[in-house]
């Protein structure tokens, strides 16, 4: 096998992993997240499904040869305009990050300063159990015999 044709190859089955991975995402996402109800999730889902109908075509060629030319000329205006409209959906979602990230209220928090709080009541109950231990010893005289029955 010379190196044109396993690109060739390696070409065709990328086409069909990255058409199979737009078309299942666009479908396997809406079981968890209601993109739909945000701008953001519109332009991620509009665009994943763009990419796919570039790829259809082609895709239709391999699957049917001689059924779908690969260039026909309303195909090529489902390419073009696919292609196209992935430009415009970056730039939409750009204006929709800007607008997210500019008038959005500040968080309260940031990550970090929740996983410092959680630290701090981690360490808290610590010492409150040990304390907690410790006048349990005392009441038993002050020292722990290693015996379940003691106390």
């Amino acid at each position: 096998m010379s190196q044109q044709q396993f690109l060739f190859d390696l070409g065709i089955i990328l086409a069909q992993v990255v058409f199979w991975e737009s078309a299942l995402f666009c479908i396997s996402v809406s079981f968890f997240w209601p993109w739909w109800k945000q701008d953001l999730g519109w332009t991620i889902v509009l665009k994943t499904a763009a990419i796919g109908l570039i790829l259809l075509p082609f895709n239709l060629h391999v699957w049917f040869p001689g059924t779908f030319p690969i260039y026909s000329l309303p195909w090529e205006w489902v390419r073009t305009v696919a292609f196209a409209s992935v430009g415009v959906i970056l730039l939409w979602r750009f204006i929709v990050i800007y607008v997210i990230q500019r008038y959005s209220p500040p968080p309260t928090k940031s990550g970090r300063q929740e996983l410092g709080d959680a630290r701090r009541r981690w360490k808290a109950r610590k010492e409150a159990l040990k304390r907690d231990e410790g006048s349990k010893l005392q009441e038993r005289g002050g020292h722990d015999n290693g015996s379940f029955l003691s106390g």
